[in-house]
């Protein structure tokens, strides 16, 4: 009940969704902890903060996107330096 076949395969397209964060720009200087990005629809995004990697806290509440332009800002920001990451989430 098998059967063994050789072959090529020729002529496929993948064909991947957009990433759901594009054209990303961060605040620095009198904006830090501000985060500015294109978004996709659908998609629900919060702004992420950590001071060493180890663990990561919620920096801002979660926006929905709209396909638009989303800004995100650290709603209390430390008085040390913070690395940001967004996270983008399908709900």
């Amino acid at each position: 009940g098998s059967i063994l076949a050789h072959g090529t395969v020729d002529n496929f397209a993948l064909t991947l969704p957009p990433p759901p964060v594009e054209r990303i720009a961060c605040g620095l200087g009198s904006a830090p902890g501000q985060v500015q990005f294109t978004s996709r629809s659908n998609w629900l995004y919060a702004l992420e903060r950590t001071l060493d990697f180890a663990a990561w806290q919620p920096a801002s509440a979660g926006v929905v996107g709209d396909g638009g332009v989303l800004t995100l800002q650290d709603t209390n920001p430390p008085p040390a330096n913070a690395f940001y990451r967004v996270q983008a989430q399908r709900p």
